[in-house]
């Protein structure tokens, strides 16, 4: 809902605090295929990690029936708060079922 009660199409996004860090393909290929996974579980050993949550919100005429299409980045983006990932569950394969 917007701020007149309105109905608001929007695309979330949560985007590291720490901020974000692009690999070149020769990286990508060097890691494995949970790199991520345990980075996480190493870094939160240190403390919270923490993410934006921010949407994104269309211009007239951007499509929004399909989220594969990209909009431009120019678009207005509202900060809806702060998550913070304080622990990971010990068997996460078997908690995301």
């Amino acid at each position: 809902m917007n701020k007149e009660g309105k109905k608001q199409v929007g695309r979330y996004k949560f985007l590291p605090v720490a901020g974000e860090q692009n690999l070149n393909e020769a990286d990508r290929k060097a890691k494995t295929a949970d790199f991520l996974t345990d980075e996480l579980k190493e870094r939160v050993t240190k403390g919270p990690v923490q993410f934006r949550l921010v949407v994104q919100i269309p211009n007239a005429g951007d499509p929004t029936k399909d989220p594969s299409i990209v909009w431009p980045e120019d678009r207005k983006t509202v900060d809806i708060g702060t998550i913070s990932v304080t622990s990971l569950v010990a068997d996460s394969d078997a908690a995301s079922r």
